[in-house]
């Protein structure tokens, strides 16, 4: 029988690439299925009838995954969530099961661009590029005429660098690795003989 499961954000437009399982319970245990959310949002599982636990395995990328569970029964007759309660187990037909989720918070990191002077510099292009388990998250901002590029960035290592000069200017090649962390604090990483060094930084 077909189980659907709809993916959507807080605003209710589809996510693709959340992974769903169902997990057979009671005389079901062994029956268990991963279905993954389409471009449309939904994640569709072929299942034989049983009792089950619905769950979100892994969540969108840049999303915060939901703690949502389902028990349910599938059977000739469609699918019920199931509750138990004091006066005993309470059916639920239900014909679409919807997961929302929260998008992973950001963080603002502001890069400074000036001349030798200190007299700020619009047009510079900046690249934070994620490192280790933060590979792929890439983002790139351009300096206004206050000299100010800012990112709105979600937690993680990264490597800071210019990768566009303003006009009559040469290119930087000093580098940044940085650690954006839960809550927004920003600190440069060295590496040293005695480990690695974080120093606090607000603005680069």
């Amino acid at each position: 029988y077909p189980v659907t499961v709809k993916k959507t954000d807080k605003n209710g437009n589809p996510l693709a690439g959340a992974v769903f399982t169902l997990t057979g319970t009671g005389n079901y245990v062994g029956q268990n299925y991963e279905a993954t959310s389409d471009k449309d949002g939904n994640a569709t599982f072929q299942v034989w009838e049983g009792f089950y636990t619905l769950a979100e395995k892994t969540a969108p990328d840049g999303y915060l995954l939901s703690d949502v569970t389902y028990d349910l029964v599938v059977s000739e007759g469609g699918i019920s969530t199931v509750k138990e309660t004091d006066a005993g187990l309470v059916y639920t037909p239900v014909e679409k099961l919807v997961y929302e989720n929260e998008a992973e918070p950001t963080y603002a990191v502001t890069v400074k661009k000036t001349d030798k002077d200190g007299n700020p510099l619009a047009g510079a292009v900046f690249t934070l590029t994620g490192t280790g388990n933060y590979v792929g998250r890439n983002y790139e901002a351009t300096s206004d005429k206050n000299g100010n590029a800012v990112f709105n960035v979600r937690d993680g290592w990264y490597t800071l660098a210019e990768t566009v000069s303003p006009d009559g200017y040469i290119l930087s090649n000093v580098t940044y690795d940085l650690v954006v962390s839960e809550g927004g604090g920003i600190s440069t990483v060295k590496e040293t003989d005695a480990g690695l060094v974080y120093t606090p930084v607000e603005k680069l």
